[in-house]
């Protein structure tokens, strides 16, 4: 799985075993993380999470497994975005429509993300930013 942490670590730990690169990190609670590849494990550990016993799982064994995964942060979304579309449109497919929302070179995609950046609508009677309507920001 390829992660992106929209805010800064709050903490990150010496090496849990010398020479692997393994650590412990620490996020601050709210920060936006986002699959920018691997978006059917982070699902599947939704789906685990919710509902361990129905997967014949306990919480304490769930609680158990170490998962790898790829970090990147203190980047710009653009520079996510851009990795996800690299990354997905010369692997493994994925739908041609979330790809290129993610394609930074594009001229139309720049152009539609700065609109959804800079649009607000009315939402119960307040002025909302688009881009804070879907839930991913």
């Amino acid at each position: 799985m390829t992660l992106w942490l929209g805010d800064e670590l709050l903490s990150i730990g010496d090496e849990l075993v010398s020479g692997t690169g393994f650590r412990t990190i620490s996020i601050a609670p709210g920060s936006p993380v986002v699959a920018i590849d691997g978006e059917t494990q982070v699902a599947a550990w939704h789906q685990l999470h919710d509902d361990p016993e129905g997967h014949g799982l306990t919480v304490d064994a769930l609680a158990r497994v170490r998962v790898p995964f790829e970090l990147f942060w203190g980047q710009r979304v653009e520079d996510a975005r851009q990795i996800f579309y690299d990354r997905n449109v010369e692997g493994v497919p994925v739908a041609k429509n979330l790809a290129m929302s993610m394609d930074q070179r594009d001229f139309a995609t720049r152009l539609a993300h700065r609109v959804i950046d800079t649009v607000t609508v009315d939402q119960d009677g307040r002025q909302m930013p688009f881009s804070g309507t879907r839930g991913h920001r």
